[in-house]
């Protein structure tokens, strides 16, 4: 399949805005999606240019009717990297932080999927950088930086980023 054909098969999508710049679609099971790019200014030092672009990413399920896992549909990866890039249109030099939900021991299983995701879709327009947080538990929690490879305070921002990781591991 063509790519123009693949990003035909997304959902609709409506940005809401609000505190969280959400998005949200439902998928042909009808599991309504919420896609957030929360404000995180205070990831980085306040005084650095791109504190005030930084988010966190986060994928929620809102509604679910099939009680269960929602099932494997590419629709929903390829609409959700069709929000992602349109909050980097929206928001250019946007830092997006993703810590995967380990609320369920499935953190390692969100990182593959979201690294297959990432692969198959940022093309070669974003940089990603992977770090494993442990948490107080000792429960590793993997996490990754988002950014555009344009982004004019790329270095700075990797480097701040690493700087953050090597914090929690001490």
């Amino acid at each position: 399949m063509k790519k123009e054909e693949q990003l035909s098969l997304e959902y609709k999508f409506e940005f809401v805005g609000a505190d969280y710049n959400s998005y949200v679609f439902e998928t042909s099971s009808k599991i309504i999606y919420e896609i957030q790019f929360k404000p995180t200014p205070y990831l980085f030092d306040s005084s650095k240019e791109y504190a005030k672009f930084s988010f966190e990413f986060i994928i929620a399920v809102l509604h679910n009717p099939i009680q269960g896992r929602p099932p494997l549909d590419g629709n929903t990866s390829r609409t959700i990297a069709k929000i992602f890039e349109d909050f980097y249109q929206k928001f250019n030099n946007t830092v997006t932080i993703y810590i995967c939900e380990s609320s369920d021991n499935r953190q390692m299983v969100r990182h593959r999927k979201f690294n297959i995701w990432f692969e198959e879709f940022h093309e070669n327009m974003f940089l990603k950088i992977d770090t494993v947080f442990t948490d107080t538990q000792g429960k590793r929690i993997p996490s990754s930086l988002i950014i555009k490879k344009d982004n004019p305070f790329r270095t700075q921002i990797f480097d701040e980023f690493v700087k953050i990781s090597d914090s929690f591991d001490k």
